[in-house]
């Protein structure tokens, strides 16, 4: 994408109180509780919500750097989310693996293929237009080398 930046990262979300599962799941299924950890201070999340999202950005109406699309290649719940920059809204749309398969090569699929029909439907029609396919089908060895990088940091933590 002409302008436009694809940037990879790995992502924990932490959504409950630290001691949620401990004071209130019935002992007898605590081994199957997602688990938190401590590194260097910082609460990290290593349960069920966790995994690779995919970041698409670009430049917004005022130049400024911001996401049009983020797909979430979650362990359990893969979602993705549509950002309507203009609006201050977003769409967030769960993947069914048992339809869609892999939720990872579900989105680099995306990446590859829809990415000019996705920024239409997000308000970004002049920013579908300078969509190089040619670009991004160059850049995704870098991608999935990221992505390898970040699934590596991941099983480090757990």
């Amino acid at each position: 994408m002409r302008g436009g930046y694809t940037i990879i990262d790995a992502d924990g979300h932490v959504q409950e109180p630290a001691d949620l599962w401990d004071r209130w799941l019935d002992p007898a299924f605590l081994a199957d509780a997602p688990v938190r950890g401590d590194d260097g201070g910082e609460r990290t999340y290593m349960g069920r919500d966790a995994g690779v999202c995919i970041h698409v950005l670009g430049p917004g109406r005022d130049g400024e750097l911001v996401e049009y699309l983020r797909l979430d290649c979650f362990d359990d719940e893969p979602h993705y989310h549509y950002v309507y920059n203009d609006e201050r809204a977003q769409d967030r749309v769960f993947l069914d693996p048992t339809l869609e398969g892999d939720p990872m090569e579900w989105a680099l699929d995306r990446v590859r293929t829809r990415m000019p029909e996705v920024l239409v439907k997000v308000g970004a029609p002049e920013l579908a237009a300078q969509v190089d396919q040619d670009a991004i089908e160059a850049a995704m060895p870098e991608v999935r080398r990221a992505i390898d990088r970040a699934h590596a940091l991941g099983e480090a933590r757990v």
